[in-house]
């Protein structure tokens, strides 16, 4: 009877962490002042402020991963954004209300500082800022 309670908590426990991190999510705001990779596993991201991608760094965001805005929150670029999501695995950019609805968020803003997309002879993708396979 011992052995079996033993496996039941410790089952719980596996079930519990499972679920925590089923429900993970990221609140950002402010400068992003280093290279910096949004994944999957701490998706969502919640802008609840708004954010600027310093010069001469990269935001590299994954595929999968959902983007959720607070009411008229942006993204201003300056340096680089680097969105590459796959056909079945969409970057999703979106509004953090309940029943989103067009205008809920503010932008994302390339300035004249942040990196162009720059292709090879062949039009494939070599490097600057991209935005591929994303919802917005």
């Amino acid at each position: 009877m011992r052995k079996i309670n033993r496996i039941s908590f410790v089952l719980v426990l596996v079930i519990l962490f499972a679920r925590s991190n089923m429900f993970a999510q990221t609140e950002v705001s402010g400068v992003i002042s280093e290279n910096t990779t949004w994944t999957i596993e701490n998706s969502p991201y919640i802008i609840t402020g708004n954010i600027l991608v310093d010069s001469s760094v990269t935001l590299y965001i994954n595929a999968g991963v959902e983007i959720s805005f607070i009411k008229e929150k942006s993204i201003q670029i300056d340096g680089c954004l680097k969105a590459i999501g796959t056909e079945t695995n969409k970057i999703v950019f979106t509004s953090y209300e309940t029943t989103p609805e067009k205008g809920d968020w503010g932008y994302l803003f390339f300035t004249n500082k942040s990196k162009s997309a720059q292709f090879d002879s062949n039009k494939n993708y070599v490097e600057g800022s991209i935005l591929e396979h994303c919802q917005i």
